[in-house]
C-alpha cells in the first residue's frame, strides 16, 4: 500500500514538472502605433525549448535529474479555439497501457516503458516522431507553388516555395496587409502571422517576404493537394487565394501583378526568357474577366507593350473554359534582344482585356516575384570575401561586396558561364566595382545566368558561382556578416553567417562555409571593447558540412537586452579542438524594441565609473579597464586614491595622510609594499580593508630608515559613561564619546552670576547638564554633542539633581517604525523568517 501511494507522489511531480516544461511563446509585440491585437499560439506545440509539430509522440524529457521518462507519452494535438488550430501538448502515463507479459522472465529493454518477452511486438511504448521523407523528385516535383487574390479595392500575386519543412511565401501587391493567413478546406486558420514594417529589401523590391517554418506534415498534405489558401487582412477587409502549383514556376524570370478597374478582377503573369533564341514564354493566371454569360472558347486580347504605344505581344486567345473564377492561358512569341532589355529593365507594360465584357487587367512586368538573395563566397590562399546581390523593382543589381585580403578598389568581373552570347556574337564580360552598390541598366544574359545559377563572380585571384537563397529572415535585413580568419588558420575557407532578432524575440542564424567539415557557432559578448573585460560565452549551434540554420525560439528579455547593449562577437569553433577558426563583429542588431524589458525592475545594473558601462557580472569598470572581484588598485590619475571592487560594486576613497618623508636615491623612489599597493618612505596611510572600506581606527606608516611598516591601532581613553550610552559622532570616528561630555569651549567661560543662580536651582532638586540645562526634577530631554548635534535614541532624566540617561527601549510591536530600534527589527524579522522555513526550530 505505501509503494502505491509513494508511486502516486512521484507521478503527481513528474506531470507537475512536465506541465512547467510546455512553457508558451511570449506575445508578439503590436503592428503599428495604433493597433493592439496579439497573435494565438501557433499551430505547433512547445515543450520547454523543443518545437514539435502536430501528430507527433515523445517522451517527456525533464531534465536532471529526472531524465527522460520512458513511461510518460506527450503528443501535439490539434485544438480547434475560434477558427483557428492551434497545437497544445498532452501527456499521460502509458505504464498501466503495458500488457501482461506472457512469459515467465519478461525483460525491460533500454529505453521502454513495458516490459517484453523476446519476440514480442509491443509498441505501446513506442513514439512517432520520425516523418517519412519525400522522394527528390516528387519533392521536386511539389516546390513551387503560386496564387492570386483579388477583392473590391485590393489585389495581390504570391508566389511559393518548399524547401525543408519550411514554405517561403513571397507577394506583389497594391498596399501592405496587416495578417498573412493560411487556411485549410473548412476555412479554419492554421496559420497567422503579423506582416509589420517592411524590411530593407522588402522595400528595395516592393514584395511582401516571409516563411512558415516547420510547416506540419498534416499541413503538408495540404499543400501538395493543393487544398491549402492564403488571406490578406486589412482593417476593413480581406482577399483570398488558393495555393496552386505550376510548372512554368521552375523556369519564371519575371512576373507581373494585373490590376483591374472593376473589382474582384486582377491576374498575374509568369514570364520565361530564352537568350540563345530571344523569345518569351507567358504563363497568364486571371479572376474576374468573364461573367456567367461567357462560354467556351471565350476570346480574350493580350498585349505586351512599351510605354512608347510599341506592341511587342498582341494577340487573341481564346479560353477554352471560361470561368467567372480562375482562368488560365498560355503564348509564346519570338522578341528581339533590345526587347528583352526593357523586360529586364522593367519598361514593359502587359494587359490582358476580355472581348465580350471589356473588361481589362493591366500591370508592369518586373522581377519575379520570389524574394531571394544571390550570394557567392570566395576563397584565395591569404584572402577571402563575399558578394551578395539582388534585383530591385525596377531591375537593377543592387549588390554589396566585403573582402579581406583584397584591396577596396578592386574590379569585379561578372561572366556567365553558359554558351550565352551578345549581339555581335562575342562573349562579355560586366565589370563593377567592389566598393559600389549597383549595377543599372542590367542585360538578359546577366539576369538569366543569375536566376540558373550560372553567373560567375571573379575578383584578383578568387572567384566563386552566385547561388539563390530565400529573402526571409535573417537574410531580408541585408547584414551578412563576412567571418575573418583567426591567426594562423590556412587554407581556402571563407564563412558567412547571417542573424537576426524578430518580432517574436527568437533569434535566426544561417550559416556558410566553404569547407566541409564539423564546427560550432559561439555568441561571444563583452561588455565594451577593454582590458580585462568579463567574458560571456554561448553556444548557437553545432553541425557538420557546408551550411547551418536554425534559431533560439523566446529568449527572455535580460538576455535580448545583453545582445543590444554590449559588443557581440560570432565565433566559428573547430568542434574537436574548440579553436577559434573565424570570428566576426555583429554591429548592426536592429532588435526590435519590444523585445527588450519595459518595467524599471528589469533594468540591468550599471556598476562603472559613470561612463555608463554595463556590466553584467562581478567585474568594474574603472578607468577604461575592467577589474575582477576583490581586486585592489590604485587610482592612476591620483596615487592617493585607492579602488576595490566587491560583487561588481565600485569604491573609491582617500587613503593618504601626508606625502612627507618621499626620498629619492640615486634616482630610485624608496618606500614599502603593502597588499600589492607601493607607498613612499615617510607617508602614513589608512590600510584598506575591503569590502568595509579603509580602517580609521589604523594608521600604518613607511619607516625612512628601515622602509619597514608598522600598522598600530588607535588606543581610545577610558569613557567617564556607560558603554552602551557611549555613541560615535560620524561613521569614520574611531572612539566614542559620552553625550554628557562637557565643551571647555562652550562652558568654560559662564559668569559668576550664573552660577550661583545654578547653584540655587541644583538645590532644589534641579538638574545641572552641559548643554541645554539646567533641568526640573522629573524633567526628560535628549542630550546633545556640540559637534554631532541631538542624540534622538539616548533619553536623560532629572531626578533628585542627578542624571542618568540610557538608550532608548524598544518595543517589539512598534520596533520597526521606530527609527532608534532598527537592530532589533532586523533580528524580529530574521527571526520569523527562520521560524517560517523551519517551524520545528
Amino acid at each position: 500500500m505505501a509503494s502505491v501511494l509513494c508511486a502516486k507522489v512521484l507521478f503527481s511531480v513528474l506531470l507537475f514538472a512536465v506541465s512547467s516544461a510546455i512553457s508558451r511563446r511570449p506575445p508578439a509585440p503590436p503592428i503599428g502605433a495604433d493597433e493592439v491585437r496579439h497573435l494565438g499560439k501557433a499551430a505547433e506545440c512547445q515543450f520547454g525549448k523543443s518545437i514539435r509539430e502536430l501528430g507527433t509522440t515523445w517522451f517527456a524529457d525533464l531534465g536532471p535529474p529526472f531524465g527522460i521518462m520512458y513511461c510518460i507519452k506527450c503528443e501535439c494535438v490539434p485544438i480547434h479555439k475560434k477558427k483557428r488550430i492551434v497545437g497544445k501538448v498532452f501527456c499521460r502515463n502509458i505504464k498501466h497501457e503495458c500488457p501482461e507479459p506472457k512469459c515467465d522472465e519478461p525483460v525491460l529493454s533500454p529505453g521502454r516503458c513495458c516490459k517484453t518477452c523476446p519476440g514480442d511486438g509491443i509498441d505501446v511504448d513506442l513514439v512517432q516522431d520520425a516523418v517519412q521523407p519525400i522522394p527528390e523528385e516528387d519533392d521536386k516535383n511539389y516546390k513551387y507553388y503560386a496564387s492570386v487574390l483579388a477583392g473590391d479595392s485590393q489585389s495581390a500575386t504570391a508566389r511559393f516555395s518548399f524547401t525543408k519543412k519550411s514554405l517561403h511565401y513571397s507577394l506583389y501587391v497594391t498596399s501592405r496587409p496587416q495578417l498573412v493567413q493560411f487556411l485549410d478546406r473548412q476555412g479554419n486558420i492554421i496559420e497567422e502571422q503579423e506582416v509589420g514594417f517592411g524590411t530593407q529589401y522588402e522595400n528595395a523590391t516592393e514584395k511582401l517576404c516571409g516563411v512558415w517554418r516547420r510547416l506540419p506534415r498534416d499541413y503538408r498534405r495540404l499543400l501538395r493537394e493543393e487544398a491549402l489558401s492564403i488571406s490578406l487582412v486589412w482593417p476593413t477587409m480581406v482577399i483570398t487565394g488558393h495555393v496552386l502549383r505550376y510548372s512554368e514556376l521552375a523556369t519564371e524570370e519575371q512576373s507581373a501583378l494585373l490590376i483591374g478597374e472593376k473589382p474582384g478582377s486582377a491576374g498575374t503573369a509568369i514570364v520565361s526568357v530564352s537568350t540563345a533564341t530571344p523569345s518569351i514564354h507567358l504563363l497568364l493566371i486571371f479572376t474576374g474577366l468573364f461573367t456567367g454569360e461567357d462560354t467556351n472558347n471565350a476570346p480574350v486580347l493580350v498585349k505586351l507593350h512599351s510605354p512608347d504605344g510599341k506592341d511587342i505581344i498582341h494577340e487573341t486567345i481564346k479560353v477554352e473554359k471560361a470561368s467567372p473564377e480562375l482562368n488560365k492561358i498560355t503564348t509564346s512569341t519570338p522578341v528581339s534582344v533590345h526587347d528583352l532589355r526593357l523586360l529586364v529593365r522593367s519598361k514593359l507594360h502587359l494587359t490582358i482585356t476580355s472581348k465580350s465584357s471589356q473588361i481589362s487587367i493591366t500591370g508592369i512586368v518586373r522581377p519575379r516575384v520570389t524574394c531571394e538573395l544571390f550570394q557567392t563566397l570566395l576563397t584565395g590562399e591569404r584572402s577571402c570575401g563575399l558578394l551578395s546581390a539582388f534585383l530591385d523593382h525596377k531591375g537593377d543589381f543592387i549588390y554589396q561586396s566585403k573582402l579581406i585580403g583584397v584591396p577596396s578598389k578592386s574590379m569585379i568581373t561578372l561572366d556567365v558561364l553558359t554558351e550565352l552570347l551578345t549581339e555581335s556574337g562575342e562573349r562579355k564580360l560586366e565589370e563593377i566595382p567592389a566598393d559600389g552598390n549597383k549595377l543599372e541598366k542590367t542585360s538578359p544574359r546577366l539576369v538569366e545566368g543569375l536566376y540558373a545559377g550560372q553567373l560567375q563572380v571573379n575578383v584578383a585571384e578568387m572567384n566563386g558561382k552566385m547561388q539563390g537563397r530565400s529573402a526571409a529572415p535573417p537574410r531580408s535585413t541585408l547584414n551578412p556578416l563576412l567571418m575573418k580568419p583567426s591567426l594562423g588558420v590556412l587554407g581556402s575557407l571563407a564563412a558567412v553567417i547571417w542573424v537576426a532578432v524578430d518580432s517574436q524575440c527568437s533569434l535566426y542564424y544561417e550559416a556558410e562555409i566553404t569547407e566541409n567539415r564539423e564546427y560550432c557557432v559561439w555568441l561571444n559578448h563583452v561588455p565594451i571593447a577593454a582590458p580585462g573585460a568579463p567574458v560571456t560565452l554561448r553556444q548557437i549551434d553545432c553541425g557538420h558540412g557546408f551550411r547551418l540554420e536554425g534559431s533560439l525560439l523566446g529568449l527572455p528579455p535580460s538576455e535580448i537586452q545583453i545582445l543590444d547593449s554590449g559588443v557581440v562577437t560570432i565565433e566559428l569553433r573547430d568542434n574537436a579542438t574548440d579553436n577559434v577558426l573565424m570570428s566576426a563583429l555583429w554591429e548592426h542588431k536592429d532588435i526590435p524594441r519590444s523585445c527588450l524589458p519595459e518595467t524599471a525592475s528589469s533594468d540591468p545594473t550599471y556598476r562603472s565609473d559613470g561612463s555608463g558601462i554595463l556590466i553584467t557580472t562581478a567585474a568594474c569598470y574603472h578607468g577604461g579597464m575592467f577589474h575582477n572581484d576583490g581586486e585592489q588598485w590604485r587610482d592612476p590619475s591620483d596615487p592617493c586614491t585607492v579602488c576595490s571592487c566587491s560583487l561588481g560594486s565600485l569604491s573609491c576613497q582617500t587613503q593618504c595622510i601626508n606625502k612627507t618623508g618621499v626620498v629619492e636615491q640615486e634616482g630610485i623612489l624608496r618606500g614599502c609594499q603593502m597588499a600589492g599597493q607601493f607607498f613612499p618612505a615617510g607617508s602614513t596611510w589608512h590600510p584598506y580593508l575591503p569590502p568595509i572600506g579603509f580602517d580609521t581606527c589604523t594608521i600604518c606608516s613607511c619607516d625612512a630608515s628601515s622602509l619597514k611598516v608598522s600598522c598600530p591601532r588607535t588606543v581610545c581613553p577610558p569613557l567617564p559613561c556607560d558603554e552602551r550610552v557611549a555613541v560615535k559622532i560620524d561613521k569614520k570616528s574611531c572612539c566614542k564619546v559620552c553625550p554628557s561630555s562637557p565643551s571647555e569651549e562652550e562652558f568654560g567661560n559662564k559668569s559668576l552670576e550664573d552660577d550661583d543662580s545654578k547653584a540655587d536651582m541644583i538645590g532644589s532638586g534641579e538638574c545641572e547638564y552641559p548643554m541645554g540645562g539646567p533641568f526640573k526634577n522629573g524633567q526628560e530631554w535628549h542630550p546633545r554633542l556640540y559637534s554631532g548635534g541631538e542624540i534622538k535614541c539616548v533619553i536623560c532624566k532629572c531626578l533628585e539633581g542627578n542624571v542618568r540617561c540610557e538608550r532608548k527601549r524598544c518595543n517589539n510591536k512598534t520596533a520597526c517604525q521606530d527609527e532608534c530600534c532598527t537592530a532589533q527589527c532586523k533580528r524580529r524579522r530574521r527571526y520569523a523568517r527562520r521560524k517560517h522555513l523551519n517551524p520545528s526550530a
